[in-house]
């Protein structure tokens, strides 16, 4: 085999590992981003379930110093003023609805940042495989050009006797 086809075939042979070891980098790299956005999410439920226990702490707080302010400082009576029962219901409907809009909104961050790291990972699968395809295709190629090259064109072979005179003992 002449040098410019071994050249032809280590150049090729480079070319799809290079396109191989480039899909696997992609989807090792889609796997660690995967990873954070599943990290991201967990976090961001702690920050929401510490913010549903601050805003029910608050309630329990205002819901304390109402009843202080309302039977003590004012004398009236909190079980049986319909007012002020009223007024406590509310502030209790108002902070559950809070906790419960908290929950929500951690349940759809939670569910886009689940199909986020979804996404990736599929998005480092399809990589690879375009990384194998491609080294694939490169090989082919390249198989397909050496054949086209070394059956197309006419080969030309030494002569079996030397064109130069050769000198002749007298």
């Amino acid at each position: 085999m002449d040098p410019f086809t071994l050249f032809a075939i280590a150049s090729t042979a480079v070319s799809a590992g290079s396109q191989i070891a480039g899909g696997i980098g992609a989807k090792k790299s889609s796997e660690l981003n995967a990873e954070n956005i599943k990290t991201q999410r967990i976090m961001n439920e702690a920050v929401a379930m510490q913010r549903a226990n601050d805003r029910y702490d608050q309630f329990k707080f205002a819901e304390s110093a109402n009843r202080a302010l309302l039977g003590g400082a004012m004398g009236r009576d909190i079980e049986a003023d319909r007012s002020v029962a009223a007024f406590l219901r509310r502030n209790r409907e108002t902070a559950f609805s809070d906790i419960d809009r908290i929950e929500d909104q951690k349940n759809m961050e939670s569910l886009n940042l689940q199909l986020q790291a979804a996404s990736e990972l599929r998005r480092g699968r399809d990589a690879m495989v375009s990384g194998v395809v491609g080294a694939f295709t490169t090989m082919a190629g390249a198989l397909d050009s050496y054949d086209r090259v070394r059956f197309s064109a006419p080969t030309q072979r030494a002569p079996t006797v030397s064109p130069r005179p050769t000198l002749r003992p007298r």
